[in-house]
């Protein structure tokens, strides 16, 4: 894909001993308007991200926004092109799951980064966007970097705060790939709608004490809380404590 520029982080962020990176377009505007930092969804990469989104990449950059496209970990021995990379969203996806990368801390070093290569950006006209696992690491940010984002939008998203790996029931399916799909037994402790409001089981924080950005949500018929699918995904390595629900 013909990319702006690409950017790596300094050694000092990694992960598993691999140097993290990030994507960029810019546009030919004199003044930057803003930026906007978009997390590509599970399998993806921030290639097939930008190929996949021309009306999205046109219309930024005509309005003069800086494009950021992030770049999930890689599954290891992944023979697709894209290393079928995943965000730790929470309770969700693939590798990343389990894992456990601090995504968190490399949006951060990605922002201080592209804020240094481009000190004519605008800090409080920087948005984040993302589909998919991508749309909840767009809730985990909104949770715990508020102060470092104007606005939100996440697509089929979902808020994973709660671990609820004590929701499956007996009977699963195997999905062919690291997890088993299980039934969602509702009469298990704090698996009835709404009990994500009890705080055990806590992925990470959502206090959101400090600024609040404003956040819109494209989830079609999809609850952002809870899901609306009943099954729970609980990864097939059960010495890994994290599973994400449907």
């Amino acid at each position: 894909f013909p990319w702006s520029f690409v950017g790596t982080l300094n050694k000092t962020y990694d992960f598993d001993g691999k140097t993290r990176s990030y994507y960029g377009m810019k546009p030919s505007h004199d003044v930057l308007k803003g930026a906007i930092f978009y997390y590509h969804g599970a399998t993806e990469d921030a290639d097939l991200c930008a190929y996949t989104s021309p009306g999205f990449i046109n219309e930024s950059l005509r309005r003069g926004f800086l494009l950021v496209f992030l770049q999930g970990v890689p599954t290891p021995n992944s023979t697709h092109r894209t290393k079928d990379r995943t965000w730790n969203s929470g309770t969700c996806c693939g590798y990343a799951a389990i894992a456990r990368p601090d995504d968190v801390r490399y949006t951060k070093a990605v922002r201080k980064a592209v804020l240094a290569k481009f000190p004519e950006l605008p800090s409080n006209k920087l948005f984040v966007t993302g589909i998919s696992n991508g749309g909840s690491m767009v809730f985990r940010s909104g949770c715990e970097l508020s102060e470092s984002f104007a606005g939100l939008a996440a697509v089929v998203g979902s808020l994973e705060i709660r671990n609820r790996t004590q929701c499956a029931g007996q009977q699963c399916i195997d999905d062919g790939e690291e997890y088993n799909e299980c039934s969602w037994n509702r009469t298990a402790p704090l698996c009835r709608p709404y009990d994500w409001l009890d705080g055990q089981g806590t992925m990470y924080e959502c206090s959101m004490k400090g600024r609040k950005p404003p956040l819109i949500m494209f989830n079609g018929a999809l609850d952002p809380l809870t899901n609306v699918s009943g099954t729970v995904n609980l990864p097939k390595n059960r010495s890994d404590p994290t599973s994400y629900y449907e």
